[in-house]
């Protein structure tokens, strides 16, 4: 399995009505957040999975957590308009400069 868990405990639900033709967002309620953590940490891997690569993972945050979220990437996409030939993106709550390759 590309992330894979051996937790117990879990809760799984789908989120929102059924559509058809649309798929819906499962959310995965897990008890350990040393389970979370390490599921978080390989979920770059899924991208690189055919089986996976459309499967998009977030941790949970709170509603203050995803209004600051929201105004850094409006920063972000300020830099990137600003200074086109930089590279930015978002670490560890800052805005910061990717070094060239």
């Amino acid at each position: 399995a590309v992330v894979s868990t051996q937790s117990t405990g879990e809760e799984v639900q789908r989120v929102g009505r059924k559509v058809e033709g649309k798929e819906r967002p499962i959310r995965i309620i897990l008890r350990s957040k040393d389970t979370v953590s390490r599921i978080l940490a390989r979920k770059t891997s899924l991208r690189d999975s055919t089986e996976f690569s459309r499967v998009y993972l977030s941790p949970d945050m709170t509603i203050e957590e995803r209004e600051a979220r929201g105004r850094l990437v409006v920063e972000l996409k300020k830099r990137r308009e600003r200074e086109t030939e930089k590279k930015f993106c978002i670490r560890r709550g800052v805005v910061v400069e990717v070094p060239p390759e």
